[in-house]
């Protein structure tokens, strides 16, 4: 069984939002609530903690009607906070398996987790992170965040709770459903283009 954490404590400048970017409404739903919904239903999650951040008292208030652990980070960047993360969850459970998610990603079904997560443990390996080929990006008119080498990395990743540098393999999925970090206002026209009907997943793979 894996732990997710929802990395929810950037600040969420690029959307220019007056609320905190995790609570940003979707189909009249907090963004977060997306991806909440998706790792609580999955048979292969044991645990979800929410990782908030100074930048982010609403969003922690916010989960209070969730269940869910919240890790307080220092909120000095994604890099220092999930190297705060590993740490914490060093001393606390060592060599635990951690599925990180960003709290920008509402589209993401809890099958694809479940496979993403079925994946990790047949390559073997302790770090895993997941991309989409840049040609889904062109397909659908999305402008990815990064680009490496015709790839593009989703904001998923599977780490285990060792704040050290560990061997990582990445894993390629075809998934429109993953393309759509919502970073500005252009993400939320399309996730209300394709995910804009009454439960927020309209199908598009």
């Amino acid at each position: 069984m894996v732990i997710a954490v929802i990395m929810a404590g950037g600040k969420g400048t690029r959307l220019g939002l007056d609320c905190e970017k995790p609570l940003l409404e979707l189909n009249n739903k907090p963004m977060i609530d997306y991806v909440i919904s998706s790792l609580t239903n999955s048979i292969c999650i044991e645990k979800i903690y929410v990782a908030t951040s100074p930048h982010t008292p609403l969003t922690k208030s916010h989960l209070l009607n969730h269940n869910c652990q919240i890790i307080d980070t220092p909120g000095n960047g994604y890099v220092e906070d999930l190297s705060f993360i590993l740490e914490y969850f060093e001393k606390k459970i060592p060599n635990k398996v951690l599925l990180i998610v960003s709290s920008d990603l509402p589209c993401i079904k809890t099958e694809t987790y479940n496979l993403i997560i079925k994946h990790y443990y047949m390559m073997g390996t302790e770090a895993m992170n997941v991309a989409v080929p840049e040609k889904i990006f062109k397909k659908y008119d999305i402008k990815p965040t990064i680009l490496f080498n015709g790839i593009v990395p989703t904001g998923v990743n599977i780490l285990r709770s060792l704040n050290k540098i560990q061997n990582e393999e990445l894993l390629i999925l075809k998934k429109f459903e993953l393309t759509l970090n919502i970073n500005n206002s252009n993400d939320i026209k399309l996730f209300n283009k394709y995910y804009g009907d009454k439960d927020g997943r309209k199908e598009t793979d």
